[in-house]
């Protein structure tokens, strides 16, 4: 049963990926739709050599992705947590808990060198992270935040001074830097912690 806490406290829930754990747990299958579609494209195409075909599967279980939640935080809750130590270049995927704090930030994307003939200064980017005992750079997919939450990337860059929210995460560490060594993680779960 999912209780109020944990549903008030909630972040961030990736809803395929709960669906995924909730099949393998309970061992209920949902009923599954393969689609599978043509994009049109001007001109003919070889299909020999044309990857322009894709499959769409559409799954339907029977109960809520907050009662799939509830049903299968035993499971999740026994992952480990991670420790930055636990990460090196050409490692599989690490799966785990982080107590880290959720924040934000903002780059230019730029190429060449500043100063340099041909160097340009591209779109500022921004993306959340996790701070605490690692840094972790999130791919974060907008429709999984909770009540909009993804709006606080785009006031960072106007209107927020500070987000430093503490939290809980499940995420999947893969085997990625970026220019500021943060390692590059898939969250699949976060939780707001209670703190004092």
């Amino acid at each position: 049963m999912l209780t109020s806490d944990l549903f008030s406290s909630l972040v961030y829930l990736d809803r395929d990926f709960i669906a995924g754990i909730y099949e393998i747990t309970t061992g209920l299958s949902p009923q599954s739709q393969i689609t599978k579609a043509q994009s049109k494209k001007a001109g003919a195409s070889i299909p020999v050599f044309s990857a322009e075909i894709s499959a769409v599967e559409t799954r339907t279980f029977p109960v809520s992705t907050l009662e799939m939640l509830a049903c299968t935080m035993p499971a999740l809750q026994a992952e480990p947590s991670l420790d930055a130590g636990d990460f090196e270049p050409g490692m599989s995927s690490k799966v785990g808990w982080v107590d880290a704090t959720l924040g934000t930030v903002t780059a230019f994307s730029s190429y060449g060198v500043p100063g340099e003939p041909g160097y340009m200064k591209g779109e500022e980017q921004g993306c959340f992270t996790l701070r605490g005992n690692m840094s972790l750079t999130l791919i974060t997919t907008p429709d999984y935040f909770v009540s909009g939450l993804d709006a606080l990337l785009k006031m960072h860059k106007v209107l927020l001074r500070d987000l430093t929210i503490p939290v809980r995460a499940l995420v999947r560490v893969v085997a990625a830097q970026n220019y500021t060594d943060d390692w590059i993680a898939v969250p699949y779960l976060i939780c707001e912690r209670r703190t004092g």
